[in-house]
């Protein structure tokens, strides 16, 4: 389902406004499960524990692995204040 873009006026905010969704992104994607089962020791263990948090947050929640080299990605570092 595509979401569009839509001017809101007023404090009008649901849980179904789109504020942020990725294209083939799922409430369960079965890929994540596999990526998170091939991570052995303690970071595997805490990835899993996040998303099964996640996974608990609320039916907006979804997942979606991106297999990119990171040759086209940006990050952002935020500092609290």
């Amino acid at each position: 389902m595509c979401h569009t873009a839509r001017h809101i006026t007023g404090p009008v905010m649901t849980s179904a406004t789109p504020l942020l969704r990725f294209h083939g992104a799922v409430p369960h994607d079965p890929a994540v499960d596999a990526w998170l089962a091939a991570k052995p020791g303690a970071l595997g263990d805490l990835a899993r524990t996040w998303f099964d948090a996640m996974r608990q947050c609320g039916d907006e929640v979804r997942e979606l692995v991106h297999e990119g080299t990171g040759r086209f990605m940006r990050q952002v570092k935020l500092r609290a204040g």
